[in-house]
């Protein structure tokens, strides 16, 4: 019993003298209670070295007991500003990019490594139209365009816009009250005055489509200058007219220019000349035999009055109804005792060719 008493306390002699004693520290600013158990905890410790308890559990119990030592480091980062230690981010190696043409490119969030996805504002606009809430949207559905007057068409709706143009009709269009000059309806007639061409025309009226006058022909029975109008134009009716002539004893007619219509013919001066006579009123008288005798039935015997010749001194009648021709050699004038005109015209004829000049008329 004594000797194993012995070996137990070299064991724990042993023991104790490996365990280095622990060195003494400051002890740290602890609360009244905490000091009080370090005051108990010490005279234990030394009655821990006499006990035959183990040296593991002495030991642990004095590690248990011992004050913390803090670390300076940890200390400086509990106490450092926030925002000083770089956290870790799960946005390294993203890149953000648009979703679509109507939203921006966003940002990434380091705490989720996702990106944001702004919407682009409603003035933007996408390739279909405009962009809304997000959403590219066509302008143009629901919407029909009109014209907005006569001088303007019917225009095209503007997707990116929703308005439709507006676009005016050319000039050469015509409207109610005349014709559109630049999108306007226009009355072309305001101050224009309209004359007549020309005598065969009159004076025409303005349209207000065009601002020109019109030009009325005259009817063709009208007259002018040169003649007569010919639609619209002053002609000369006797243009390629000839007149003609009937007879010998009459001349060639005048044409009238107004109606291309000859005047009747004139006759010629009585006495003169046409084939076998003399023209006389407008027909040609055939001329007695040269002698000076009557014509067959009016006069019975040349130069007599009763079967027998006559004498140089002139004519003599007989009886009632019966003349006496004058002597081929004589100029004495015929008896007109019931002599027919034609008898007196041969011999005023013959007696004029008796002494060269033109003869009388009868």
């Amino acid at each position: 019993m004594t000797n194993a008493t012995t070996r137990a306390s070299a064991t724990n002699t042993r023991a104790n003298a490996r365990t280095p004693p622990s060195p003494t520290r400051r002890p740290a600013r602890t609360a009244p209670a905490e000091a009080a158990s370090a005051r108990i905890s010490a005279p234990a410790r030394r009655a821990s070295h006499m006990t035959n308890a183990t040296p593991r559990a002495s030991a642990t119990s004095t590690r248990v007991n011992a004050p913390i030592r803090r670390n300076p480091t940890r200390r400086r980062a509990e106490t450092a500003p926030a925002g000083a230690e770089s956290a870790p981010t799960f946005c390294a190696g993203v890149t953000c990019v648009a979703q679509d043409e109507c939203h921006d490119t966003g940002q990434c969030d380091k705490h989720t490594g996702q990106c944001s996805n702004p919407a682009k504002p409603d003035t933007a606009t996408c390739g279909n139209g405009a962009c809304r809430g997000g959403v590219c949207t066509d302008l143009c559905l629901a919407v029909t365009c009109v014209a907005q007057d006569e001088c303007h068409d019917a225009g095209a709706c503007d997707k990116h816009t929703g308005q439709c143009t507006n676009p005016v009709k050319p000039d050469t269009s015509t409207c109610g009250n005349g014709a559109c000059r630049s999108g306007v309806c226009t009355d072309l007639c305001a101050g224009v005055t309209c004359i007549a061409q020309d005598e065969c025309h009159d004076a025409g009226e303005c349209d207000k489509h065009t601002g020109q006058c019109s030009s009325p022909a005259k009817p063709d029975t009208e007259t002018c200058t040169l003649g007569a109008c010919r639609s619209g134009v002053c002609t000369d009716l006797c243009v390629g007219v000839t007149c003609p002539v009937p007879d010998e004893c009459h001349t060639q007619g005048a044409c009238a220019s107004t109606s291309g219509i000859c005047a009747p013919n004139p006759a010629r001066d009585d006495g003169e000349p046409c084939t076998g006579g003399t023209c006389r009123s407008g027909e040609c008288v055939p001329s007695p035999p040269d002698g000076g005798t009557a014509d067959a039935g009016d006069v019975t015997d040349a130069g007599t009055a009763d079967g027998g010749p006559l004498d140089d001194a002139g004519p003599r009648e007989s009886d009632a109804g019966r003349y006496a021709a004058p002597s081929p050699y004589s100029c004495i004038p015929c008896s007109s005792a019931g002599a027919p005109s034609l008898v007196l015209l041969a011999c005023a004829v013959l007696c004029a060719r008796r002494r060269g000049r033109r003869p009388p008329e009868a």
